[in-house]
């Protein structure tokens, strides 16, 4: 039994999925069953599982979701049962990313943003819940508030500010020592977060320079492996279908590998141990940084009326995005992936991988005969605690 083991459901961590759509009486069940679990296997990590953030594309642990979603009696039956030995240490660097909303002007940005590097205290204080707060900084938890800084360099008391909580503000100034402030200088806090914030988007939206050249990587699978795992992936889109409308704007015909659950692990953990140490060393990533799936799915390309044979030129919303192919490339001719930079299509054997930067320009090339069958993924690069 390994201490970072972990129950999913469809492709999220169990009780990340419970309380990523706020279901209170999911989360208690299931933090139930850990509990048992624990009792029966003491090496099973009850913090991780509450305080992991590396599933998600946010950077939310469970008690991230659970706070957006005020479970208390949820947060209480947690804070009962975790340790202060294992907890305190970790929990204060478990954060969020930077969560941008759809927005139609460049103008309005920064409102439509909430900051990164956000604390289970300061989400609390965010969202005016002062049980949550006091909760948080007494044990186990045991957060310091005058030492806790989000992406925008606020204190959880100015972030309880700036969101129009004073009685929580003033609660953390009477621990911090930080002085009150007036509603014009609470106003000035909330301009300049909206600045940084926007700014900050702005410029992730810019290719880094270390990432912009296509890389590939061969042999990540064997042609034995490539050839069972779309043996299962036709197989089971046999019995029920492929997805046509999961992305909103750039729709391909696809299938996410949490779907296949057979293989599910298998591919996440082989692409970790075999893909992932050759990108880091590759793009000279900070031995401090991971790699994260935000999203990963078998795509299906195919020279017949009526299905889909390419991509438009788009950007992905990832640092990194990556295919392997998953048929013999005699199977098709054209396909790959162009770039509009370069005007270039990079063509990879079965079983390789073509590593690039998600934010540049590119496209699937047509496939102008037979069927072309890779695995897509969605790769961002985060500082984790886990």
């Amino acid at each position: 039994m390994r201490g970072e083991m972990e129950l999913t459901v469809l492709g999220k961590p169990a009780l990340l999925f419970a309380t990523s759509i706020y279901d209170e009486e999911l989360a208690m069940l299931t933090w139930s069953g850990f509990i048992q679990f624990h009792a029966r296997y003491p090496e099973f990590d009850l913090t991780r599982q509450v305080l992991n953030n590396s599933a998600d594309s946010l950077g939310y642990s469970a008690l991230h979701y659970a706070v957006e979603a005020q479970m208390g009696e949820f947060l209480e039956a947690v804070c009962k049962e975790l340790k202060q030995e294992q907890t305190e240490p970790v929990v204060s660097r478990v954060v969020t990313q930077d969560v941008t909303l759809p927005v139609n002007t460049a103008q309005n940005m920064g409102k439509n943003i909430a900051s990164g590097g956000c604390t289970l205290l300061h989400l609390a204080a965010k969202k005016g819940e002062m049980d949550l707060v006091k909760m948080f900084i007494n044990p186990p938890m045991l957060m310091d508030p005058t030492k806790l800084r989000d992406w925008d360099g606020n204190s959880p008391a100015r972030v309880a500010g700036i969101h129009g909580h004073p009685d929580i503000a003033a609660f953390l100034e009477s621990i911090t020592g930080e002085e009150p402030l007036s509603a014009s200088e609470v106003d000035g806090l909330r301009l300049k977060r909206e600045t940084k914030a926007r700014e900050r988007y702005l410029a992730h939206l810019e290719p880094h320079e270390s990432l912009m050249e296509p890389s590939v990587f061969s042999d990540i699978w064997t042609l034995e492996e490539t050839t069972l795992v779309s043996g299962e992936v036709n197989r089971l889109a046999a019995e029920q279908g492929w997805c046509k409308e999961r992305h909103a704007s750039y729709q391909t015909t696809d299938m996410p590998c949490h779907q296949v659950a057979a293989l599910n692990s298998w591919v996440r953990s082989t692409l970790a141990d075999r893909l992932f140490p050759q990108v880091a060393k590759r793009y000279k990533l900070p031995k401090t940084q991971r790699l994260l799936f935000r999203d990963l799915f078998f795509v299906k390309y195919e020279a017949r009326k009526g299905e889909r044979s390419e991509l438009a030129l788009h950007r992905d919303g990832s640092v990194l995005s990556f295919n392997v192919l998953l048929n013999s490339a005699d199977d098709f001719t054209g396909g790959g992936t162009y770039f509009d930079a370069t005007k270039l299509t990079v063509r990879i054997s079965q079983g390789d991988a073509a590593v690039h930067s998600g934010k540049v320009l590119h496209a699937g090339a047509p496939v102008l005969t037979g069927i072309r069958q890779i695995l897509v993924g969605f790769l961002d690069v985060a500082d984790c605690v886990y």
